[in-house]
């Protein structure tokens, strides 16, 4: 077991077992011995729905009490259709939330926070870039326990689509967090860049890649099934950055009513209007599996596809987001489809490593293309895979960057 030489608390309202981001943190930490860090999170993500299908951390928790949770996409369906009138309801909407859960979850997480730092072992306090005010939480509480504090970055902060009035907060905050913290850990290149570039400081900056574990992988493998349909699988959230893409390939089999193509989704909260959309379609289907379940589906896969969105309202995010879903698809075995614009992040990565087949235009005919050519080109998908596991090795591997994080730390 890896050890630190800092007792850490990290601080983030999304912590394993709940899915997404959360489930990169457990598979960086579970390699960490769990008496050099605690963690405190809302008590409602740790036991709600998506809880119950991710992996829970051994080290010690702290709750800062319940929320009142966010606002249903469902209630949003069809006032979604008069655009002006949706974004003022649910800008009204977010306001009362941040007055009324978002104030409160702040004071809330001060002070659990401040009874952890007098009572538990502190000497470093770790702020993840989740949502909301948890990022200026962190850095408030590291005031006043007068302990140093650094940021784990899984997204951008400011330049995503925070809802309001939390961008206003994260554009008058981002740059203050970004100066006094004491090292900033990102997951790729590109987001380094971007912050290189915004704020300078480049020694500040580090890049730990999104992780998983081979072994579980290599158990799960198949060489041949025996469906005689093509399988093309999506696993995770759909949350903006994916769900036009994604609806791109469930309306490309819908409508050409293809029966030799099945399309699975694996998401614990698929978007409402894609489920309604897609329900009677005898060759897509919504579901969910627990994380430990994740290897065995994907690596029965015949394509996995990662999905991004054109034409979206926060471009930066596409440019820079490096989705956990892509590490589990490396080390798979199977072929992966990227559908995405050309200058994600995904894309390049797949293009300098070659592990991947690539639709960077947002046209389904060329998606078509990309499926046929993955089914019909068994040597052309055999080599996607074999650069897939090489690119997996180099950057992803959960128990090299458990051991990255571990010189972070012990340096600082």
């Amino acid at each position: 077991m890896i050890k630190i030489d800092k007792k850490t608390l990290i601080v983030s309202s999304w912590a394993p077992p709940k899915l997404g981001g959360a489930q990169n943190l457990y598979n960086i930490f579970s390699n960490i011995d769990s008496a050099d860090y605690s963690i405190l999170t809302s008590r409602q993500n740790f036991t709600g729905k998506n809880g119950k299908l991710g992996l829970k951390l051994g080290c010690e928790y702290f709750f800062y009490g319940q929320e009142t949770g966010g606002i249903a996409k469902e209630s949003f369906y069809f006032i979604k259709r008069f655009p002006v009138f949706f974004k003022i309801v649910k800008n009204a909407l977010f306001l009362v939330k941040f007055l009324f859960v978002g104030l409160m979850s702040t004071i809330k997480i001060l002070k659990v926070g401040e009874y952890v730092g007098k009572n538990k072992e502190v000497d470093l306090l770790m702020g993840l870039s989740d949502d909301e005010l948890n990022l200026f939480s962190t850095f408030i509480l590291s005031k006043k326990l007068k302990k140093p504090f650094v940021v784990y970055l899984f997204d951008l902060y400011l330049g995503n689509q925070l809802n309001f009035p939390y961008n206003i907060i994260a554009r008058a905050v981002e740059p203050i967090i970004f100066k006094k913290a004491r090292h900033i850990i990102v997951t790729n290149d590109a987001t380094k860049e971007y912050y290189i570039k915004k704020y300078g400081n480049a020694e500040k900056y580090s890049v730990i890649y999104n992780s998983a574990f081979p072994k579980k992988y290599a158990e799960n493998i198949l060489l041949t099934r025996n469906s005689k349909k093509t399988n093309i699988v999506f696993t995770g959230n759909i949350n903006w950055p994916q769900e036009s893409s994604l609806n791109d390939l469930l309306e490309l089999i819908s409508k050409s009513n293809e029966s030799t193509i099945n399309i699975a989704v694996y998401c614990p909260s698929p978007p409402v209007n894609l489920v309604k959309q897609y329900k009677d379609d005898k060759n897509i289907i919504f579901t969910f599996a627990s994380q430990a379940e994740m290897p065995r589906i994907q690596s029965e896969a015949d394509i996995l596809f990662l999905p991004i969105s054109w034409h979206t309202s926060s471009p930066d995010i596409v440019k820079t987001a490096s989705p956990g879903k892509l590490t589990d698809y490396l080390i798979a075995g199977k072929p992966i489809l990227i559908y995405a614009p050309e200058y994600s992040f995904v894309t390049r990565y797949a293009k300098e490593n070659n592990f991947a087949e690539i639709v960077n235009k947002k046209d389904q005919n060329m998606l078509k293309g990309a499926i046929e050519k993955l089914i019909n080109n068994k040597e052309y998908a055999n080599l996607l895979v074999t650069n897939a596991k090489k690119t997996f090795y180099k950057h992803h591997d959960a128990v090299d960057n458990a051991i990255k994080l571990q010189k972070i730390i012990n340096n600082l």
